[in-house]
């Protein structure tokens, strides 16, 4: 199962995506692969918090 929010950084938005081993992938919005090992008929992402401590 794969976890996925948005962060808005300084440099850009970008989408963080996560399994339960740790973090998996990492793309700005608009990149030109964004998001392209994702597939929305075979991964299940579900919008999650994160912590300000994580960030820090």
């Amino acid at each position: 199962m794969y976890y996925t929010t948005y962060y808005n950084s300084p440099l850009g938005r970008l989408l963080l995506v996560a399994d339960e081993k740790g973090l998996t992938g990492v793309w700005f919005e608009g990149q030109k692969y964004f998001a392209d090992v994702l597939n929305e008929d075979t991964v299940l992402m579900k919008k999650v918090e994160l912590h300000s401590a994580v960030l820090n």
